[in-house]
């Protein structure tokens, strides 16, 4: 946890800094131009540091590629071609005296000695249609969401009982969103977005329990399903462009 916040507090500094530096480079420029000169945009989405975003506890990487083009009557259509990036690794171990208790809380394991390992990653490319309203923007689009996550915990217990449990995570859909940002000046902005999502994803949990190599427990449970979810804060972006 300590480490999270001492990394929002250095993006937080280095946004601060930079938007000072170029201060003066956006007074004199009216605000309908902060998007226009600046097509290409990085992000932090720092959300998993204040919500309980359930793919991450880590700020994620989110890229957009803003472009303009005529519509139909004259009319100027601003969209944006996006893609957010979460890539976690872990690595816990070796622990050792704790108890592990199953669903119900009704028996636990006793363990002398325990390693997890796991990894996660989350794939989110979209588009986007923006609205400009001084240093305004409304944006509202469509996600194609991506994840694949795995997990493995073993160790062994005070009764020499060895065990290895495998969790495995796939899921594909789509998300509907609508968001507000606002620029601090032609280079930086801040943003929140709002979403609804249809996922459909698998999930395998596999555990198996050793003694004197003979298998005790051989558990193994398989699950499919559609999930309907809704994020009041689905991101919270702070944006630099280049």
């Amino acid at each position: 946890m300590a480490i999270k916040k001492h990394l929002a507090c250095f993006v937080f500094l280095f946004l601060i800094i930079w938007s000072i530096a170029y201060s003066q480079d956006s007074t004199e420029v009216k605000s309908s131009l902060y998007i226009k000169n600046y097509k290409k945009e990085f992000a932090i989405n720092l959300e998993p540091l204040f919500g309980k975003y359930i793919n991450s506890r880590y700020p994620m990487l989110f890229f957009r590629y803003n472009h303009s083009r005529k519509g139909k009557y004259f009319t100027t259509i601003r969209e944006g071609y996006r893609l957010q990036l979460n890539l976690s690794i872990s690595d816990q171990g070796p622990q050792i005296k704790f108890l592990i208790y199953n669903d119900d809380f009704t028996d636990s394991l006793l363990v002398d000695e325990r390693r997890t390992r796991g990894s996660n990653i989350v794939l989110t490319p979209g588009y986007e249609i923006q609205y400009n309203f001084d240093k305004f923007q409304f944006i509202y689009g469509v996600d194609f969401k991506i994840q694949y996550a795995t997990s493995t915990d073993k160790g062994k217990t005070f009764k020499q009982e060895v065990f290895n449990n495998q969790y495995r995570y796939e899921s594909v859909g789509l998300s509907s969103f609508i968001g507000l940002k606002y620029f601090i000046n032609r280079r930086i902005s801040v943003s929140v977005e709002t979403s609804l999502s249809l996922i459909y994803f698998k999930q395998r949990l596999l555990f198996q329990l050793w003694k004197d190599e003979k298998n005790i427990i051989d558990s193994n449970y398989l699950n499919s399903n559609w999930n309907v979810k809704f994020l009041p804060i689905d991101r919270f972006n702070i944006s630099f462009y280049f």
